[in-house]
């Protein structure tokens, strides 16, 4: 009797929890700003529900908020409180998408331009924006920080102030990639800039101010009511760090957090199917690629040994299964977002034409010499990096290539490919923030020189020669029949293999508007709004 009252008992709670939650079945999440109800007559008016905070699932903090230490995923933190000149995303011609401190460019020649600025702009702590503010911003890029790779053709000492709100810029030699480069550049406060405060009380021109940072855990902005573009339509931010894709779901799905910003492409299709969360994909200029060692003397000095390793690489099926179906197989070493793509580079090399071919993959490793040799995939240690590694490193097997999976964190891996020993095949992907393709491979290969094919002396030198110049090429019609000169060659020896084009994944609740949909921009919260 005991027992059946009991179970009666549990009954009746469980429907008044049912009752009570309305059945949906699913957590809602909390607007910011809920009224205690506690004490409210059943005969009063339901408050209005107001939301003033978006509250946004992140990884990657790196520890400061300095604009010029900020990486990776954090720059879409830096552009709320700090911003450049402009932004370039890709969408639109020219190296300007969107004008922030600056209203204007005019070029007096290819190495010359005439910045003019936006006016009645100020710093958050009140001071007032300048061009004195620019100098000082290019001249402490160039000198003392670790970002002057963004502006390497900027002349700092020839580049000057007309007047409060004029700049005249000089570069030391064209470059395609360099206007789009100081939309990277984010502008600080001549007057009051300390490195050693900066990291946790930033100072810049944003519509957000940082309230409170708790490193790797959580970061607070305020709105401004002063900012120069206007009312802010979200009052409050708070960043989450969260680097665990599991913990950031379930965050999502239970309401506390309101987007997540790089959405899981394993979770991408589960997100997309719960109630009132949408999944908001597009295009990426990034693209899972590899970047074969060429030094002399290595398994991978040929580039008929390259080509052996690009035919065993089933790009759909490390699409499908690395990716999840999200991104396209790829049609050249960089992907077709990239604001330099044009349709004649596409499927240029049999590599990319032909694709997967286990038959052309022996033929070439008989051919070099590849058969029974071991070479060393090595990645940084991310899911879809080892999930592709090891579908190449299976397809070599099967040809009788000995291939070998190592994996490790990112600052090692970035160190191992810096150097020509223990590794032949860098697992990764690439990107830049010029948009550009051909800086990406260019800068690869040459640049930064990790394909170490420098022994092969005439061959180099001939990429070498044909990048500089294309970069320093502002002829449009020019730059595309240089590019697929370029191309052919640069795929022929196949110092890089494209894999699949990747898209950018955000997931946020259907009453937050404004993500974007397109361009590789960074988002910014101040685009947002509550519908």
């Amino acid at each position: 009797m005991k027992k059946i009252k009991l179970v009666v008992l549990c009954c009746i709670l469980m429907l008044c929890f049912v009752s009570c939650s309305g059945g949906s079945g699913k957590n809602e999440p909390v607007a910011p700003n809920n009224q205690n109800n506690s004490n409210k007559n059943a005969n009063d008016t339901p408050p209005v529900q107001t939301r003033d905070t978006v509250v946004i699932g992140i990884e990657g903090d790196v520890g400061t908020l300095d604009p010029y230490r900020v990486s990776g995923n954090y720059l879409s933190v830096m552009y709320n409180y700090a911003e450049p000149l402009w932004s370039y995303d890709g969408t639109t011609e020219g190296f300007a998408s969107d004008w922030h401190l600056a209203e204007s460019v005019d070029a007096v020649s290819d190495t010359e331009y005439i910045i003019h600025l936006r006016k009645g702009v100020t710093f958050s702590n009140g001071s007032s924006f300048t061009a004195d503010d620019v100098i000082f911003s290019l001249q402490y890029v160039k000198n003392e920080s670790n970002i002057a790779y963004y502006i390497p053709f900027v002349d700092v000492d020839k580049t000057y102030a007309e007047d409060d709100y004029t700049v005249r810029l000089f570069l030391n030699a064209y470059d395609k990639t360099q206007l789009a480069g100081l939309a990277n550049i984010t502008i600080i406060d001549k007057e009051t800039y300390d490195p050693e405060t900066s990291g946790l009380n930033p100072i810049g021109t944003g519509p957000y101010v940082v309230t409170d940072y708790v490193i790797n855990s959580t970061l607070t902005l305020k709105a401004r009511d002063d900012y120069w573009g206007g009312e802010v339509p979200i009052k409050n931010v708070i960043f989450k760090n969260i680097p665990e894709p599991s913990q950031k779901i379930n965050a999502l799905q239970t309401g506390e957090i309101d987007v997540i910003l790089n959405c899981p492409t394993a979770d991408a299709e589960y997100v997309d199917s719960l109630e009132g969360i949408s999944v908001i994909k597009k295009d990426s200029i990034s693209q899972v690629s590899l970047t074969y060692n060429c030094r002399q003397g290595g398994p991978l000095a040929t580039k008929e040994a390259r080509w052996a390793v690009s035919y065993a690489v089933n790009s759909q099926g490390i699409l499908n299964t690395a990716l999840n179906g999200y991104g396209s197989v790829a049609k050249a070493c960089f992907s077709a977002s990239c604001g330099d793509f044009i349709d004649d580079i596409a499927y240029l090399h049999d590599t990319y034409k032909t694709g997967y071919n286990l038959e052309l993959a022996k033929k070439y490793a008989e051919e070099s010499g590849l058969i029974g040799k071991t070479i060393t995939l090595i990645n940084n240690g991310t899911d879809v990096y080892v999930t592709t590694a090891q579908i190449i490193a299976q397809a070599l097997q099967e040809i009788g290539v000995d291939a070998q999976v190592r994996n490790f964190d990112q600052a090692t891996v970035r160190n191992m490919i810096a150097g020509e020993e223990d590794w032949d095949v860098y697992v990764a992907w690439i990107s830049n923030p010029s948009g550009i393709g051909l800086d990406q491979v260019y800068s690869q290969v040459c640049k930064f020189g990790r394909a170490h094919a420098e022994w092969d002396t005439g061959m180099y030198n001939r990429i070498d020669q044909l990048g500089k110049k294309l970069l320093a090429t502002s002829d449009e019609a020019e730059y595309a029949e240089l590019l697929k000169e370029f191309m052919t060659v640069f795929q022929d020896q196949c110092y890089m293999y494209g894999i699949a084009d990747m898209m950018t994944i955000n997931a946020a609740y259907d009453y937050v508007g404004g993500l974007s949909t397109e361009g590789f921009a960074t988002e910014r919260v101040f685009n947002w709004y509550f519908k």
